[in-house]
């Protein structure tokens, strides 16, 4: 029982090694800044971010390094280009909470070629599974 308890709840996508279907620059993935927050107060978030999974304002810090970390090494899909011309991508990422372990839906905008930002995340529901069968 040595090992670090930060590594045992690390996501899946923590693993060694890039996913050969990531996310272009999936690597280089950035969080805008109040993303994070918003997740956890937006009403439409915080009932799973926070209350569900357990992050708070001690614990954003985490999520955040887990969303990040874990890109590289989960399966992106295209979705569609924006209005403002960017496109979006999607993966489905295992976010370890204090308290509770869940899949994530999550849409990544690329500001540019190599660099994805997070636009949102959420709950993973039935349908969105499909896009990865």
């Amino acid at each position: 029982m040595g090992r670090d308890r930060r590594a045992a709840r690390r996501a899946p996508g923590a693993r060694e090694g890039l996913h050969p279907e990531r996310v272009p620059g999936a690597e280089h993935a950035e969080i805008p800044p109040g993303k994070i927050a918003y997740l956890l107060e937006s009403p439409g978030k915080r009932r799973f971010f926070h209350e569900i999974l357990a992050f708070d304002e001690r614990t954003a810090s985490d999520l955040e390094r887990q969303l990040v970390e874990g890109l590289p090494h989960v399966s992106g899909r295209f979705a569609f280009v924006n209005p403002a011309g960017r496109p979006q991508w999607v993966a489905l990422m295992e976010i370890a909470g204090p308290t509770r372990t869940a899949m994530v839906f999550t849409v990544w905008q690329l500001l540019e070629p190599a660099r994805p930002a997070l636009g949102t995340a959420r709950p993973v529901k039935r349908k969105d599974r499909l896009l990865f069968e």
